[in-house]
């Protein structure tokens, strides 16, 4: 035989050899039902695997592997407790069917010393994600109508302090300063409260992603919250320009006053409008607020001097203070 036959048959023996080392189909099989299970699990739940959590509960109970016979005998075999504050890793997640709680049933990690199973429920309930802007949710969502009431009472001693000095309270909307950051201000809160009440009942979903997987850039995300976003950078901004312009037109303790007043109306507004926007009356609400903010802001606009900035009784006058003739 000569030297280029052994050759061909060399090769074909090679490829005949690897062919023989595939691997099986029922692992090939098993591989690809993991990896459509693994894509199922993550469209039908916020998270996935490797997802970091933060606990804020006081305590969360991890427990055995044996989840099947823990479910069926009703008996807890805790094998460790993280505490509120500790960073938890998710490792792996199972279904038990036999669970009549909770079917689904997450492996979290703390360290590899302190790992074990928990209900998702009961997971979800007890931890946040590692994100600051999942966690400014979590805390402002809760704990926003004490902020509110808060507010209110800051408000209410403001006002019976204004009133018991006998002079005249500067509110926005109502005697207000020569701005418009304090009615933008307003706008922009109640503009974002819309947006949120509108994905809370048109795409809740959207809102559980953004909450798992929070990003500050609007042009990445879909319109919706993409305007939540905007909304958002929009009352930062202002309450910068709106604290800028209170404490150089109004003395410290009327400043104070002031925006104790803008701060509680701005949660008002913001209550008002995220739970009556999905029963579709907050957008009627908001146009009318709209409306009126901007006809309250053109009743107390105030004209300046453009030479010394001194205030003028209309656009098209002389400046009492340095006689510049001003006009519009």
């Amino acid at each position: 035989m000569k030297q280029s036959e052994w050759l061909v048959w060399g090769l074909l023996l090679l490829v005949a050899w690897g062919c023989g080392r595939t691997v099986s189909p029922s692992v090939a099989a098993d591989s690809l039902a993991v990896e459509q299970d693994s894509t199922l699990f993550s469209e039908s739940h916020p998270y996935s695997v490797n997802d970091n959590f933060v606990v804020v509960a006081d305590s969360l109970h991890l427990e055995a592997d044996s989840l099947e016979r823990n479910a069926l005998s009703g008996r807890v075999d805790t094998v460790n407790v993280v505490r509120k504050g500790d960073l938890l890793v998710v490792a792996d997640y199972t279904i038990n069917p036999q669970d009549s709680v909770d079917t689904v049933w997450v492996k979290v990690a703390r360290d590899q010393r302190t790992i074990g199973w928990v209900r998702e429920t009961e997971l979800l309930q007890s931890v946040v994600p590692d994100d600051p802007i999942s966690q400014f949710i979590h805390y402002f969502s809760n704990f926003n109508r004490v902020f509110f009431l808060l507010l209110l009472v800051l408000a209410v001693l403001a006002c019976f302090y204004r009133i018991s000095r006998r002079k005249t309270l500067t509110v926005v909307h109502f005697n207000d300063i020569d701005s418009p950051y304090p009615t933008l201000f307003c706008l922009a809160v109640s503009g974002a409260a819309v947006f949120y009440g509108s994905i809370q009942h048109f795409a809740s979903a959207t809102w559980v992603h953004f909450y798992y997987y929070p990003t500050l850039n609007p042009f990445i995300l879909p319109l919706g919250m993409g305007c939540f976003v905007t909304c958002a950078w929009a009352v930062f901004l202002l309450l910068v320009a709106v604290v800028d312009e209170v404490f150089r037109k109004l003395p410290v303790l009327e400043a104070v006053a002031y925006l104790a007043v803008l701060s509680c109306l701005s949660m008002l507004c913001y209550i008002f409008f995220s739970l009556s926007t999905p029963y579709y009356i907050g957008y009627v609400c908001f146009l009318a607020y709209v409306c009126f903010a901007a006809s309250r802001y053109r009743r107390y606009r105030r004209y300046c001097c453009g030479a010394c900035g001194a205030e003028l009784p209309s656009a098209d006058s002389v400046c009492p203070k340095c006689g510049a003739r001003n006009v519009h």
